[in-house]
């Protein structure tokens, strides 16, 4: 099938030129230099790929960008603008948070060159999604939301999976594991974490529901195997950093389990959801004592503080993949990702970086001197079976 570029640009020749350049590397071309225009060919004409001027005048890209995502646009989409590249890092990121195909950004003028190779994902300055995209069976309308009683039942009925992400060091040694939550639903398949985590959240299930993936983690981590120096770490919602006898009943999950303390990451997730700090200090350091190791997840986002950096003793930083996965098509990205290994290291805590995605990113990271690394590029999340199969082929860098 011959690709379909359609391009919105009210500039007739820049709109020109870039049918010129497209049409030479094998696309069927279409312009528009509306907004209206645009939107019914993307209806009628179903482009493969699209480039977006951010500055068209009767609908600005942004608010383009925001009506692709809601008509759940397949196409890949490449921004070619004139704008300013913290003004593009944004737009990129509003297109990857409502689910598009981002193929990157061609500054105003371009080549040739640029474009074709941008078009083909061939150009090394390309974005990329911070969130790999999860095959999961859902309510095809993308409606549906579990209720309290369903969650509960899916507690009961044992219907929650823990799949187990490799974590891995500068040389390619396995650190461990992150555990990461799915539903084997009877009805609809295995579901990604988006389709219930918040319903999860809002509820009266959380201190149950995360509980008991600690203990699916446990168990999951020691049939795949977890020697001396290897962790599992778990996602910890840090709004349940209010009952004292917390870090005593997690311990004794951890016994039960046979697993030392010491190789549990509790991960704390949205700090700035703290209710009393002088009670997640008393719980956090609790935890510490009796040998946990505490990681600030998705650092930089959301609610993640510095405040609470400097409050509670962390002894891990993770880096959140929206930064990692921009690194080379944004300076801005990189320049954060940069600072926040110098703060980790300056602090004493180790520097993990999420979304690994490619080797370039990978070797980056270590020319940054990152400690650790999880990511797409090294393993995706596994079930047991699947993950004893790729440790038996692991042998360090580059993977197989």
């Amino acid at each position: 099938m011959t690709p379909r570029l359609l391009v919105l640009d009210d500039d007739e020749l820049v709109a020109n030129l870039i049918r010129t350049y497209a049409q030479d590397g094998g696309f069927e071309v279409q312009v528009a230099q509306t907004a209206a225009e645009f939107f019914d060919r993307t209806g009628s004409w179903r482009p493969t790929h699209i480039t977006l001027d951010l500055a068209v005048p009767d609908m600005d890209g942004i608010a383009v960008i925001r009506q692709l995502g809601a008509a759940r646009c397949s196409a890949s989409i490449l921004l070619v603008s004139g704008l300013g590249g913290r003004v593009l890092d944004a737009a990129m990121r509003t297109g990857i948070e409502r689910g598009l195909t981002m193929l990157g950004v061609v500054p105003k003028p371009f080549t040739r060159d640029q474009l074709t190779a941008a078009l083909l994902g061939r150009s090394p300055m390309l974005a990329r999604p911070s969130v790999p995209s999860e095959i999961h069976r859902s309510d095809p309308s993308g409606r549906w939301k579990p209720t309290d009683d369903d969650i509960g039942t899916a507690l009961r009925r044992g219907q929650f999976r823990t799949f187990l992400q490799p974590i891995v060091d500068r040389v390619g040694g396995v650190r461990g594991y992150e555990a990461l939550l799915r539903w084997q639903h009877p009805d609809r398949g295995l579901l990604a974490p988006a389709l219930f985590l918040p319903e999860i959240e809002r509820g009266p299930h959380l201190t149950d529901v995360t509980k008991h993936v600690l203990q699916l983690a446990l168990s999951a981590a020691k049939e795949v195997g977890l020697p001396d120096g290897q962790r599992v770490a778990v996602n910890f919602p840090a709004t349940l950093l209010y009952d004292i006898s917390l870090a005593d009943e997690l311990a004794r999950i951890c016994a039960d389990a046979s697993v030392p303390a010491s190789q549990v990451v509790i991960e704390l997730t949205e700090t700035g959801h703290i209710s009393s700090v002088t009670d997640a200090l008393d719980i956090v350091t609790r935890l510490r004592v009796k040998g946990f190791e505490i990681a600030i997840d998705d650092f930089g986002t959301g609610f993640s503080s510095m405040q609470q950096l400097a409050r509670l003793p962390f002894s891990q930083l993770k880096i959140d993949r929206s930064f990692v996965s921009n690194m080379q098509g944004s300076e801005e990205s990189r320049t954060i990702v940069d600072a926040t290994i110098g703060l980790a290291h300056r602090l004493g805590l180790t520097a993990l970086a999420e979304g690994v995605e490619d080797r370039s990113t990978l070797d980056l990271l270590r020319e940054l001197n990152c400690d650790e690394f999880q990511g797409f590029y090294i393993a995706p999340p596994m079930d047991v079976t699947a993950l004893a199969k790729w440790l038996d082929r692991w042998d360090g860098w580059p993977p197989s």
